[in-house]
């Protein structure tokens, strides 16, 4: 039972992510003007970066915290984060694909940051204890860190070597790109965290 809620939990904290990183990296790209190459590479990796940070402690208060409440609450957080996460996707892709200013990215970001403060008080969330989380926090970072380089080669991979397809224009190829690239650390990162940083 603990895994299955764990894989919920971590589940819901991947959509909040997957949402934060699309975000950013939409609002990065929009305002930087660069969709291909080595030069979304490094955009990719801010806004990775920036998920990463969100991830980190969302998954030590929820994903695995020893006080994980359970399985009815964890499937309506889970719910509640299906829902806010994937209303940000909707509106990145669909921004990306109105070719939208970067404003229009950073609004969307402020409204999720305010979505998970109502998460947050609606759910109790306990604050996590951050004292002696030094080994915790390296092992983590290191994970993330092969999880980054293959998220980003495969974004990189996919924008300098594949030309966009079905129709789509450059700045929507990027997001197809990003969401295969997401789908395949997202694994990583999950096996990791839950075999050697979170580890009960």
């Amino acid at each position: 039972m603990a895994l299955i809620i764990q894989l919920i939990s971590f589940a819901g904290i991947g959509i909040l992510n997957t949402a934060i990183d699309f975000a950013v990296l939409n609002l990065l790209a929009s305002f930087l003007g660069v969709y291909t190459g080595i030069g979304i590479g490094i955009i990719n990796a801010a806004s990775f970066t920036v998920a990463v940070f969100h991830s980190y402690y969302w998954n030590k208060v929820w994903a695995f915290s020893r006080d994980n409440s359970g399985l009815v609450r964890n499937i309506g957080r889970f719910v509640t984060a299906l829902a806010a996460g994937g209303a940000v996707l909707f509106l990145v892709i669909w921004g990306s694909r109105q070719q939208y200013s970067w404003v229009y990215y950073l609004i969307v970001l402020i409204g999720l940051a305010l979505g998970e403060i109502v998460m947050w008080k609606v759910f109790r969330l306990k604050a996590a204890v951050l004292a002696g989380v030094q080994r915790e926090v390296g092992t983590f970072i290191a994970i993330t860190l092969v999880g980054l380089l293959i998220n980003s080669g495969i974004v990189v991979g996919v924008t300098k070597f594949i030309p966009p397809a079905f129709g789509f224009n450059q700045e929507l190829w990027t997001n197809v790109a990003k969401a295969g690239a997401t789908a395949v650390s997202l694994i990583w990162n999950f096996a990791g965290y839950r075999l050697f940083v979170f580890k009960k």
